[in-house]
């Protein structure tokens, strides 16, 4: 099947929509392994986003996932965050 990503995924009718166009099970990502600002990014929108950042860090014997993960999703956080309150 497919996942759906970012906060078109949330709109009203597109999981049925895309099920009926690519005749396969579809369904709307949620960033998974994320703790910390989980109420902040525990949203369709932020998937692709959690997605890339654990992608991204560096696999290593001495620092375990879930510290990787907390590192990385609080900075993002912080630095979304300190964006929204600079514009508005």
């Amino acid at each position: 099947g497919y996942v759906l990503t970012g906060g078109t995924a949330k709109m009203e009718g597109v999981v049925e929509f895309a099920e009926e166009v690519f005749q396969v099970p579809v369904r709307v990502a949620k960033p998974q392994s994320v703790s910390g600002l989980k109420e902040y990014v525990n949203d369709p929108t932020y998937a692709t986003v959690v997605g890339l950042l654990h992608y991204g860090m560096p696999v290593s014997e001495d620092v375990n996932s879930e510290a990787r993960t907390n590192f990385g999703v609080r900075s993002l956080g912080k630095r979304v965050l300190a964006w929204f309150k600079g514009e508005f």
